[in-house]
């Protein structure tokens, strides 16, 4: 029998998307800490109650636990929302562009051609949320004309100079030629650049990864109030049920089955297909100081 010869590019891909799904589930490992330091705790409670022995608590985080502390106050944890939400960012990113190169791969990927477009504005206080949306619809209308559907995936950064501007990328057939967004009016608010990724899927994911590794609670937190931080589009209605699915809790996900349609709402998920609900066994409340705090309530 043969050896199968392995492709380095397939191989390449493969640890690129385990990395990704690894920095996706690094803020389950808070659940772990938790447990870790719960134990250490007891065991320092224990020792104490020897004669001539101190309690210690070890308070050193370790290289096996990436990431911030979480708070605990008597059986409630802090819940960051701009970190959570920085954290659903990457997810639908991550899985959007990977949806969108596996439906072009069954149509021929090698038509296409990936864009990476940055939107910039001129005045710091220059930005309006609706614009973003309107030079996507304009990038829609024009490759309609031309008969394909536009795939995107885009998000937002804020720059040092407190100015924000959007990272966007597009597959487009090589047989056609994107306008440049400030020169062609599609951009009138500032200035814009385009950069053709010559290194597939891989190039594509590793080119938005540098920007994705900066985006952390400090700048969900600069966005004006009403910025979108992420988005995408021209995916058909299974993959964007899958992307929801992806970004659910694990929990949820294994009570309500691989191909539901799971939607969060007031008290906890629903599958909207079949109607089931699924109760949170999490109750959140909010303190005089605007701090967040999830807890179990007892029994």
């Amino acid at each position: 029998m043969q050896p199968v010869a392995r492709d380095p590019s397939r191989v390449d891909a493969a640890q690129d998307y385990a990395a990704a799904l690894s920095a996706m589930d690094a803020p389950f490992y808070s659940l772990v800490r938790e447990k870790a330091m719960n134990r250490a705790r007891a065991a320092a409670r224990s020792a104490a109650a020897a004669p001539g022995l101190v309690p210690i608590e070890n308070k050193s985080h370790g290289s096996d636990f990436p990431g911030p502390w979480p708070l605990h106050r008597a059986g409630k944890t802090q819940i960051d929302p701009h970190a959570r939400r920085c954290k659903r960012m990457r997810g639908h990113v991550e899985h959007s562009m990977r949806l969108s190169e596996s439906q072009l791969s069954r149509s021929g990927g090698f038509r296409f051609r990936r864009l990476f477009v940055t939107l910039t504005y001129a005045a710091v206080d220059g930005w309006h949320r609706k614009d973003i949306a309107a030079y996507l619809n304009t990038a829609r209308t024009w490759a309609a004309r031309r008969k394909f559907k536009l795939r995107y995936t885009w998000v937002a950064e804020v720059q040092k100079r407190g100015a924000i501007h959007y990272h966007v990328c597009l597959w487009i057939p090589a047989r056609h030629r994107l306008p440049t967004a400030d020169v062609s009016g599609w951009w009138p608010h500032g200035w814009s650049n385009l950069t053709v990724v010559k290194s597939g899927c891989v190039g594509l994911m590793a080119y938005l990864r540098k920007y994705l590794s900066k985006m952390g609670a400090d700048e969900s937190i600069a966005l004006p109030v009403g910025a979108r931080m992420h988005g995408s589009g021209g995916l058909d209605r299974e993959q964007r049920r899958e992307i929801r699915y992806r970004l659910a809790p694990y929990w949820v996900r294994d009570a309500l089955g691989t191909y539901a349609d799971i939607r969060r709402t007031v008290g906890g998920w629903c599958d909207r297909i079949t109607g089931v609900f699924i109760a949170s066994p999490w109750k959140v409340e909010i303190d005089r100081s605007g701090l967040v705090w999830a807890f179990k309530p007892a029994g």
